[in-house]
Order: C-alpha cells, then structure tokens, then sequence
C-alpha cells in the first residue's frame, strides 16, 4: 500500500523543510497530514458495504473533496515562502495528486 509508507515519508519531508531555517505552520502540517490521509483512503478497496461506508465517512471526515481549494489558500496564503511552498509541492508529489 503505496499510502501507507507515505505517512511516514510526509514528516521526513517537514522536516527537511523545517531545516531551511523556516518553521512549518501548524495549518500547513495539518494539511498535508490530511492529503496523507485522503491519499490513503481513496486507495481502500470498498470489498463490502461496511468498508464502503467506512472509506465514505473518513473521506467526508476528512473534507477530502476540498483539498484543491485548501491548497489555494494556503499558496495565496503564503506565497512569499518557497520553504512552505515547497512543502506543499512535496505532499502533491507523494500523493500523486499531479497525476
């Protein structure tokens, strides 16, 4: 499960970040936390109806469907730092979100 080992991959990434001498916000961790965890249970398999139903509520839990437009935010938001910036082009890379 190529989701999985991204929850681990995601704070090395912050982390490096973190080393350019700029610390990460809470809102950005936060976000890419979530694309993490969407990217994880867009990947489940819905084998029966519970399991359906579980994907559905942790999507919907987790506004999954509003991922684009967070990330707009958070670019406007902070557009004047490439550290955070760069943050956030390595969680679309991991995620495969520029498929």
């Amino acid at each position: 499960m190529r989701a999985k080992h991204l929850l681990y991959i995601a704070p090395a990434v912050i982390i490096g970040h973190a080393a350019a001498q700029e610390a990460i916000p809470a809102d950005v961790r936060a976000f890419a936390e979530r694309r993490l965890e969407c990217n994880h249970w867009a990947g489940e398999e819905p084998y029966d109806a519970e399991r359906a139903g579980q994907i559905t509520g942790a999507m919907e839990r987790l506004q999954c469907e509003r991922l684009k437009v967070d990330e707009m935010q958070l670019r406007r938001h902070y557009a004047g730092s490439t550290a955070i910036l760069g943050v956030l082009d390595d969680v679309r890379r991991q995620t495969g979100a520029d498929e």
